[in-house]
């Protein structure tokens, strides 16, 4: 089974709030979830619920490996060949859990169409921190843009494209209005699992 293979933002968003020591808030969370119903999706068991078309359509991978690249503007940079795989719930939402070697940990990430808004919504958890991404699709060029705010005064922009075979972006990363760095990221199936 193949599963949306652009959350990507919501996973990286993880990486760096780990990566800037991000301090962590209670927050009742974004959008409606909330730490608890992060928590909830991530420890449900993945089921076979047919999926909202418009996740549907974007490109699916259950197993996948995610090469990210940090570089901050102070010059320090972040490598990572790091395995993802995902599950889907109730058909609304999508839910991937990547291991780092590096912060040696799982992250996950929720991902789902918000019908209001006509876009995804990407969640992830970071202590009791909820941050939310909205990300609109172009199905017919197989592009994406992804716009995020969260704790610490940052802010993201992404911009990136997708195919059958891989799907890639690159982030601006915004600290009180001021660049703090890149993500390039890439993503293509593990050919072994898939």
């Amino acid at each position: 089974m193949k599963l949306p293979a652009i959350p990507l933002a919501a996973v990286a968003l993880a990486f760096l709030l780990a990566e800037a020591g991000c301090q962590q808030a209670d927050r009742t969370g974004s959008g409606g979830m909330t730490p608890e119903s992060f928590n909830r999706l991530v420890a449900a068991p993945g089921d076979a619920t047919p999926l909202n078309p418009k996740l549907a359509a974007l490109p699916l991978w259950t197993n996948a490996v995610v090469h990210l690249v940090l570089t901050y503007v102070d010059g320090r940079k972040v490598v990572e060949d790091i395995p993802q795989t995902a599950k889907t719930v109730q058909g609304r939402y999508v839910v991937f859990s990547t291991e780092s070697k590096l912060y040696k940990s799982t992250m996950y990430s929720v991902l789902t169409y918000d019908t209001q808004a006509s876009a995804f919504k990407i969640w992830a958890l970071f202590g009791n921190v909820i941050t939310e991404g909205l990300s609109v699709v172009n199905f017919d060029k197989h592009i994406v843009a992804t716009t995020s705010y969260y704790v610490g005064g940052f802010t993201e922009l992404s911009v990136g494209s997708f195919s059958e075979r891989e799907s890639s972006e690159r982030t601006f990363i915004y600290k009180d209005g001021k660049l703090f760095g890149t993500r390039d990221v890439t993503i293509k199936p593990d050919e072994a699992t898939n």
